[in-house]
């Protein structure tokens, strides 16, 4: 008997509004790991409130979201996700090489060991 290998992505359920606005209906969704998909919809249908809500950004109202048997929150802090913006910005308080260098140093502050030695 083979096994149905856990999707790199489950959602179940998932619904989200801001007020009276419901952005998601209830949304069932599985993606196996290493694939790739394109959320493609015109503005405000809730592509980036569901990546939002995959990266744990954002809580769904109601519904569960798993990335590879984790929570969002759980494979955040193990780094087996990341956000990036759909419009890129520098920091003006810091310099050039400061702002290249922020992943890291937020990278450095987020490990579970807490350590900021350059050695991490």
């Amino acid at each position: 008997m083979s096994q149905i290998p856990e999707p790199g992505v489950r959602v179940r359920g998932l619904r989200k509004g801001f007020g009276e606005r419901p952005v998601l209906e209830p949304l069932d969704l599985d993606l196996e790991a290493g694939s790739i998909v394109s959320v493609i919809g015109p503005s405000g249908c809730g592509k980036t409130t569901l990546l939002r809500m995959l990266a744990g950004l954002e809580s769904p109202d109601t519904g569960t979201v798993y990335l590879g048997g984790s929570t969002p929150d759980e494979a955040r802090r193990a780094k087996k996700v990341a956000v990036v913006p759909q419009q890129p910005g520098l920091l003006p308080w810091r310099t050039v090489e400061a702002n290249a260098r922020l992943l890291l140093d937020v990278g450095r502050s987020a490990s579970p060991s807490g350590s900021t030695s350059p050695a991490d």
